[in-house]
């Protein structure tokens, strides 16, 4: 039961932290160079999301706000940051070869 919870997570994290992180990428960050970029709207969606999860998993009376909540999606944003870096790098380098 906690394998499938942890699986639950991580596709959850890395499917609403790609969603997060192009919404945000549209509108945020222009002006930062590319992995700047990618770190910067990654960890927004990543902070997004651990607040949210925060919020909606408070359900002790008294409890606002449950902090260990968001960490399960923490393995989901790396794995978008890892994909969105690879993503550009891969773009660069086919930039270069057009150019080359």
């Amino acid at each position: 039961m906690i394998l499938i919870d942890l699986l639950a997570a991580l596709v959850g994290g890395v499917l609403w932290t790609a969603l997060l992180t192009a919404v945000i990428k549209r509108f945020a960050f222009k002006s930062l160079p590319p992995i700047k970029r990618i770190a910067a709207n990654v960890s927004s969606a990543w902070l997004a999301i651990y607040f949210s999860a925060g919020y909606l998993s408070a359900d002790a009376p008294g409890e606002v706000f449950l902090w260990s909540a968001g960490l399960k999606y923490t393995p989901g944003a790396v794995i978008v940051f890892l994909i969105e870096q690879a993503r550009y790098k891969k773009s660069l380098g086919s930039q270069r070869d057009a150019d080359g």
